[in-house]
């Protein structure tokens, strides 16, 4: 699991089928400016599984929490808020209260369905094909698309619950392009693998209804960058190897045959003296 620096008590991880991800943390100063950032925010790698749903698992420890001597909840808080952003692409809010006593977690979107039922969306890691484009619309496009594509990003806030009540979302739309152009990941994105896209099942004793509550403050954020790819450890920590270059590949060893003979005493020998054509 993932902590906050300064917010120990705070724990969040990615579930990839039954499992947590294995995760490598990173140097944050490589993907966010410090100037820009006046929240902890922890950045890390995570392995994904093609064709896997994935879920948020969120631990909270208010023994750890409280008592710190640097850091406070904000004055009223009793809930604590996870607003979860996939690909660029807002997903949902989910929340737990301060005295959780087990972890949660979030799996599923609630959403209304199209003949006015109620249904769950379940994200899904699915492969991204690379193919060659000539069109540089299609390339300039695809940068900015893969620019936010690979990540799952999360935001915790300090809430108070309210009275109010509101309703589900519509469904998230299916990415209906899965193909990236092949210059565009040279540029942004040699490491992606997957992009999201969403499953729907039936959920007929879903609540139509959610509780709201008031931001109270950011406490911190989460970036999970998923891959395929394993990542290496290097001068800034962990970080996912840069692809060879057409140049810099290796060219591969000639094949050479080398003939079986035996000595006189019947034992095998190999031949690597000999022609081999």
């Amino acid at each position: 699991m993932a902590i906050l620096p300064g917010v120990p008590g705070i724990e969040v991880a990615v579930i990839v089928g039954d499992m947590p991800a294995r995760e490598w943390l990173l140097n944050t100063k490589q993907h966010h400016d410090a100037e820009q950032y006046h929240t902890p925010v922890t950045t890390s790698y995570i392995e994904s599984k093609s064709e896997h749903r994935f879920a948020i698992c969120v631990s909270i420890n208010t023994e750890h929490m409280l008592p710190l001597i640097n850091y406070q909840l904000p004055e009223g808080t009793d809930f604590i808020g996870f607003n979860v952003t996939i690909d660029g692409v807002f997903f949902g809010n989910f929340g737990a209260e301060l005295d959780i006593r087990s972890p949660i977690t979030f799996s599923y979107l609630p959403v209304k369905t199209p003949n006015g039922g109620m249904g769950q969306q379940y994200p899904v890691f699915a492969n991204i094909v690379t193919v060659e484009e000539a069109d540089s619309q299609k390339v300039k496009d695809d940068k900015a698309r893969a620019q936010n594509m690979g990540i799952i990003h999360i935001r915790v806030y300090a809430l108070k619950l309210t009275e109010g009540v509101k309703e589900c979302p519509d469904p998230i739309h299916n990415p209906l392009d899965m193909e990236l152009a092949h210059k565009a990941t040279i540029t942004y994105g040699a490491e992606l693998t997957h992009r999201t896209r969403y499953e729907m099942e039936s959920a007929d004793n879903e609540e139509a209804k959610r509780q709201t509550a008031n931001g109270l403050g950011l406490l911190g954020e989460f970036v999970f960058r998923y891959t395929s790819q394993r990542p290496i450890e290097g001068e800034n920590g962990f970080e996912i190897p840069e692809p060879l270059t057409s140049e810099s590949t290796p060219l591969p060893l000639p094949c050479c045959h080398y003939p079986e003979t035996q000595m006189a005493n019947g034992a095998p020998l190999v031949d690597i003296t000999g022609d081999d054509e």
